[in-house]
């Protein structure tokens, strides 16, 4: 039996104005597989990160249509404002923001429940949408007023309005660091403009493109934020263009003619093509390593699509079944790998067998007739035997085809006349099981040192399972787990790469990478702050980090006390820095901080939170004593071994930053008794 299939490759939504209806294209095979119905003159469209809906603004009957992208079927209509026309969602997939045209209005929708949460009074005729990529902020231009507000989505209200003089601001959309806007306007200096927008200060800089045709309207960054695409001309003009900008110089790579009326604009999701849609009823397909055009594909009357129109729809599942046995007999199956194992009673003896679904080979495990309950990992089954009389727990090893009896007990579960039977488990060497030697417990047998141990000295628990170095059971009515422990290893990781700079609120631009001493708080109106970096490489979710103390050897003041205690606090860097480039204001070249001083989270994920992730307090008494201070890193060392989160170093500061000034040494100090070190205790 098979069920449906819905591929994940990337799929471009593109809204057919004149035709009330959205045409699906397949960024695979370029090919128009569906078209939806959806409102009146539908021109915006945005997709929820998990690529699972489609929102369309519907500006001739004020409405937005929902998409189910499985179905390519409209599961919601929301009512919003007047003329309602750029649309963005968030980051997080749990709010949309719509520009309604006609009322001077933003509409925050929670896709939850596809109802309008929020609405926001903006700027004249607001135009385009977009959302940083922190989902902090919603910048929406507005034609009518030439400006472009800045909506903070934890209050939903406009925190600042940038002025933009004559320009008539249009199509907008953020670097995927989101340190810049880039946006487009019409009519402006050159009879259309484009602007770079430093998101740290909310100031928009002019591009020279040289002389941008008219009717701009889509802009599109590429994944790797390397390039923007501008779409520019009005139906039936000459300057049908398509524009190509180096992010890094901010200058014109190139033009790609397109289709007459160019409108929206979309990259696909691995920056390989860009879709751009012209009012001529046709979409243009760019490669971006060449910049030129390899094919068009047709769709309805007068497309639009403004905004963010592909997407990668998640895949469903084929799913085949096949029969494994034909013995009418069988039950208790597991698997592992192609691996199927279960117990069958064949001429009323009860054995294990096991099927190889790489050679389709079954193969009679057990001969004792009275076996039960099997489990397999790797090439190991185990399972209960009542052999003789007695109830124990044995293991199969394919590999060897040798037998094992593990249990000696004769105690094991199957012997228990109760109701329900638990298979034993088994992960790695470790194999798990209920035995009522001693009232009702939990045992482990190490296959690599072969040695038993009793986990639970309750006398209830039951059900056991194992996966690594954690087994869990059942006890009364609730869950227990126990962590077997091994001997730890001892590392000292400061022999490898570290790196830190000095950042210096007094010369905010220079890069401090080589000096001798790791600066901390404030000193006549200035402050300092340090970023930390070790080399965790060879460090992963396989390695089980037990503690993790970073430890700075202190200097200064040398030989002197200080007016009050000092309060060291460790957070973690937002974004990756470059010790060649980073600075105050900076964290790599041309990449400013959105926060002088540096962007942090605290251990509890808040941006520029105050809840660090480790502090230590020196006493304003106490005087450098020629010896290491320790700041527990566990928890934040843990993230970034485990895969959670990036290795983006330590950010180190002072709680208090005013007339609180203390240094440590640095790893360029010299000495390598006195440089920054991190210890791991690991197993």
């Amino acid at each position: 039996m098979l069920a449906s299939v819905a591929g994940a490759n990337p799929y471009a939504y593109i809204t057919d104005s004149d035709d009330d209806k959205v045409s699906v294209i397949d960024t695979t095979t370029n090919t128009v597989t569906a078209t939806v119905d959806v409102g009146d003159r539908p021109l915006g469209v945005t997709v929820t990160p998990d690529g699972s809906n489609v929102y369309v603004t519907n500006y001739g009957s004020n409405t937005v249509s929902v998409i189910d992208t499985a179905t390519n079927t409209v599961t919601a209509t929301v009512d919003v404002g007047d003329h309602p026309l750029g649309v963005a969602v968030t980051p997080d997939g749990s709010n949309v923001y719509v520009a309604n045209y006609g009322d001077n209005t933003v509409s925050m929708i929670d896709t939850a429940t596809n109802t309008v949460a929020a609405t926001v009074d903006v700027g004249q005729s607001p135009w385009g949408v977009a959302v940083t990529p922190d989902g902090s902020n919603v910048y929406v231009t507005n034609i009518g007023s030439c400006s472009v507000s800045v909506i903070d989505t934890s209050m939903d209200t406009v925190v600042t309005t940038m002025e933009m003089g004559r320009s008539q601001p249009r199509g907008i959309a953020f670097t995927p660091d989101g340190s810049k806007a880039y946006m487009i306007s019409s009519p402006g200096t050159e009879g259309s403009d484009a602007y770079v927008i430093d998101t740290a200060t909310n100031t928009a800089t002019y591009l020279d493109l040289g002389g941008m045709g008219e009717g701009p309207f889509g802009v599109a960054v590429t994944p790797d934020g390397s390039k923007v695409y501008i779409t520019a001309g009005y139906t039936d003009t000459e300057s049908d263009t398509l524009y190509v900008i180096d992010t890094a110089t901010n200058n014109l790579i190139t033009t790609v003619d397109v289709g007459d009326g160019p409108r929206g604009v979309a990259v696909t999701p691995d920056g390989s093509k860009v879709y751009a849609v012209s009012y001529d009823n046709m979409v243009s397909v760019v490669d971006t390593a060449t910049n030129t055009v390899t094919t068009t594909v047709n769709v309805g009357n007068r497309p639009f699509a403004l905004g963010q129109f592909i997407c990668t729809i998640p895949a469903s599942f084929e799913i085949q079944i096949t029969r494994i046995t034909t013995s009418g007999s069988a039950s208790n199956p597991h698997i592992y790998g192609d691996r199927i194992v279960w117990e069958d009673n064949r001429d009323g003896k009860n054995n294990i067998y096991t099927y190889d679904l790489s050679t389709k080979q079954e193969t009679q495990i057990s001969t004792s007739g009275t076996a039960t309950y099997p489990a397999i990992y790797d090439n190991k089954i185990v399972w209960y035997d009542s052999r003789n009389g007695k109830c124990d727990v044995y293991m199969h090893d394919l590999s060897t085809k040798q037998e094992t009896q593990v249990s000696t007990s004769g105690t094991a579960y199957a012997s228990y006349p109760g109701p329900y039977v638990y298979t034993p488990a088994i992960s790695g060497n470790r194999i798990v099981w209920e035995d009522y030697r001693n009232g009702q417990n939990i045992y482990m047998y190490d296959l690599s040192n072969s040695k038993e141990t009793q986990i639970t000295t309750s006398g209830s628990a039951f059900s056991p399972d194992i996966y690594g170095d954690r087994i869990v059971w059942v006890d009364g009515n609730d869950i227990y787990m126990g962590t077997v422990s091994e001997e730890s290893k001892e590392t000292v990781v400061s022999e490898i790469e570290v790196s830190d700079n000095l950042l210096r609120e007094a010369s905010p631009n220079k890069v401090y990478k080589s000096l001798t001493y790791i600066d901390i708080g404030g000193e006549n109106s200035f402050r300092w702050r340090n970023v930390i970096r070790f080399n965790l490489s060879e460090y992963s979710s396989d390695t089980s980090i037990k503690n993790a103390a970073l430890s700075l050897y202190w200097y200064y003041p040398e030989g002197s006390s200080r007016p009050e205690d000092t309060v060291i606090e460790v957070y973690r860097p937002a974004s990756t820095w470059n010790p060649n480039y980073v600075s105050w204001n900076k964290r790599d070249k041309g990449i400013a901080w959105k926060n002088p001083g540096g962007d942090w989270y605290d251990k509890n994920g808040v941006l520029q939170g105050n809840s660090p992730y480790a502090t230590i307090t020196i006493k304003g008494s106490d005087i450098p004593n020629n010896r290491y201070y320790k700041l527990d890193v566990t928890d934040l060392v843990k993230e970034y071994t485990s895969g959670k989160y990036e290795n983006t170093g330590f950010l180190i500061k002072a709680r208090t930053e005013s007339n609180n000034y203390i240094a440590f040494y640095s790893s360029d100090c010299g000495n390598e008794s006195k440089e920054p070190k991190l210890q791991l205790v690991y197993s």
